[in-house]
C-alpha cells in the first residue's frame, strides 16, 4: 500500500497542508476579483475607496463614493454605499 512520502503516516499534517493550500487559492481568487472590479470602476470613472478602515477597524472591500465622504457627517447617508466582494455564495462580510 503506497504511503505519502512527504507526510508519512501523519494524516493531520497532510490535512493541515491541504487546508493551507485551499485557503491561499481562495484568497488569491478574492483579490483577483477585487482587482477586476477596481479596473471596471476606473474605466467608468466611478469614485470609490478600496479597503478603507471604518469604525471598529472594519474594512469593506469598496466604499462609494469615498472614505472621506463616509467620514463627513454632512454628507448624505442616502448617497453612501459599501460593497463586499465575494467569489462564493458563502457569507464573508458581516
Amino acid at each position: 500500500m503506497p504511503k505519502f512520502t512527504i507526510f508519512g503516516d501523519d494524516v493531520e499534517a497532510f490535512l493541515q497542508f491541504a487546508l493551507t493550500v485551499i485557503k491561499r487559492r481562495k484568497s488569491r481568487a478574492g483579490h483577483d476579483f477585487e482587482n477586476h472590479l477596481h479596473a471596471i470602476f476606473d474605466t467608468y470613472g466611478i469614485k470609490y475607496s478600496k479597503g478603507a478602515k471604518t469604525e471598529r477597524n472594519k474594512r469593506p472591500d469598496f466604499i462609494f463614493p469615498s472614505i472621506e465622504s463616509y467620514q463627513d457627517t454632512l454628507f448624505s447617508v442616502d448617497d453612501l454605499y459599501m460593497l463586499g466582494v465575494k467569489t462564493a455564495a458563502k457569507d464573508r462580510w458581516r
